[in-house]
């Protein structure tokens, strides 16, 4: 057998594997966190997918706080000056989308 030095690299882990075996432990609680934080980021993206079905019936069924959300995902901001809307900041995607012109924007809101 070849003892070169990634098959004594290995070992040596290997070595240390078996010296230590909280490491393991420190490593499932890692993976267990990973899970939360990915079980986590599925539930939000599947409320995104559920929105974009229909978008205009979702927001118009989406509680004040949805609707606040709903409106995070394309806007940073909407400028309001006597009950009319005066300046639109895009979300950054929004906006990005729109200079390359994967996005159209028309002033009704609606695709030209």
């Amino acid at each position: 057998m070849n003892n070169s030095k990634p098959d004594q690299k290995l070992k040596n882990k290997y070595l240390q594997l078996l010296k230590d075996p909280n490491i393991f432990n420190i490593h499932l609680e890692d993976l267990k966190k990973m899970i939360e934080e990915r079980t986590d980021k599925v539930k939000v993206l599947n409320e995104i997918l559920t929105l974009s079905e229909n978008i205009y019936e979702s927001y118009l069924k989406a509680s004040s706080t949805q609707k606040k959300k709903y409106l995070r995902m394309f806007f940073e901001g909407i400028h309001v000056d006597d009950r009319k809307i005066v300046r639109v900041e895009y979300n950054p995607v929004i906006a990005d989308l729109t200079k390359i012109r994967e996005v159209r924007l028309s002033d009704n809101w609606r695709r030209e």
